[in-house]
C-alpha cells in the first residue's frame, strides 16, 4: 500500500470519529481489539519506528522476545511532513522510548503485510521521561569517503547486505551484525577498489558504546576503523531515531 493511499485512509478514518480519547491498558487493546474498534484510546508502550513501519510493545520483555503478534501496529499520518532535514518518519524521536500513543483502533487494518488482527491510526505521541532503550538499536558503522572518487559499496554481515554509493567527502552509515565478520567491498568503475573484513575481537577497542557505532575511513585502496574521537569532525546525517 502506497504512502499516499495510507494517508488518505488514515485521514478519512480518523476524521469520522470523535476526538475524545481514554487511557486503556496496553494488553486490554492487544487481547480484545474488537471491544475498542473505532474508539479513540491512549496507550502507553515502547515505540519501534522503522521507516514507514511503527510498532508498539507492551514492555521490554515483549520486545526482547520479538513476537510481532504481541505488538500493536501503528498507522502513521503520512500526510504530515517528515522529520526536519530528513526523509524519515516525524515520529523517529520516539524510537525505543516509552510514550503515550493516542489514536483510533481499527480492526479493518491488519498491518503492512496483513498478518495482524488490528492497527492503531495514530494521532499524537507524547514521549515520556526516561532514556532511550539503546540495547535494541542496531549497531551501525559510519563510513567517510576521504578519496576523490565516487565509490560503490557492498556491505555484508549476515543476514544484512547493503548496496549504496558514497561520494567524495560523504559520510554514510549502515547496520551490521557484529556476530558475523562484516565484509565491505568497494568498487570504482566496476573494478575492485578496496576490501575490508571486520574482526569482532580486534574491533572492540574502536566501538562507540554510547552511539552503538563504529567509524571507518576510506582512503586510497584502504578501509580502516578509527576511534570515535577521530570522527568528531565528520558531518553525520541526522539520526533522531538514535540520538
Amino acid at each position: 500500500m502506497g504512502a499516499m493511499k495510507r494517508a488518505l485512509i488514515f485521514s478519512a478514518f480518523v476524521l469520522a470519529h470523535a476526538v475524545i480519547a481514554r487511557e486503556v491498558p496496553f494488553n486490554d487493546v492487544l487481547l480484545n481489539p474488537a471491544r475498542f474498534n473505532k474508539q479513540h484510546v491512549t496507550i502507553t508502550g515502547i515505540a519501534e519506528v522503522v521507516g514507514d513501519d511503527f510498532y508498539l510493545w507492551g514492555d521490554v520483555a515483549a520486545r526482547q522476545r520479538f513476537e510481532p503478534k504481541t505488538s500493536i501496529f501503528v498507522l502513521q499520518n503520512f500526510s504530515l511532513p517528515r522529520y526536519p532535514g530528513t526523509n524519515i518518519s516525524r515520529y523517529s524521536p520516539a524510537n525505543f522510548r516509552w510514550a503515550k500513543f493516542t489514536g483510533v483502533v481499527n480492526t479493518n487494518f491488519h498491518g503492512r503485510f496483513g498478518e495482524l488482527p488490528f492497527g492503531l491510526m495514530l494521532e499524537r505521541v507524547q514521549i515520556l521521561p526516561g532514556l532511550r532503550l539503546k540495547q535494541f538499536l542496531d549497531i551501525i558503522v559510519w563510513f567517510k569517503n576521504d578519496t576523490s572518487h565516487e565509490l560503490k559499496m557492498d556491505v555484508r554481515s549476515k543476514p544484512i547486505e547493503r548496496f549504496f554509493d558514497i561520494s567524495p567527502g560523504e559520510v554514510s552509515s549502515t547496520e551490521i551484525n557484529v556476530d558475523q565478520r562484516a565484509t565491505v567491498e568497494l568498487t570504482l568503475s566496476n573494478k575492485r577498489f578496496a576490501t575490508w573484513k571486520m574482526n569482532p575481537a580486534l574491533s572492540k577497542r574502536f566501538y562507540d558504546a554510547e552511539k552503538r557505532a563504529y567509524y571507518c575511513r576510506i582512503t586510497e585502496g584502504k578501509v580502516a576503523l578509527v576511534f570515535p574521537f577521530e570522527a568528531r569532525g565528520w558531518k553525520f546525517s541526522p539520526t533522531p531515531e538514535r540520538d
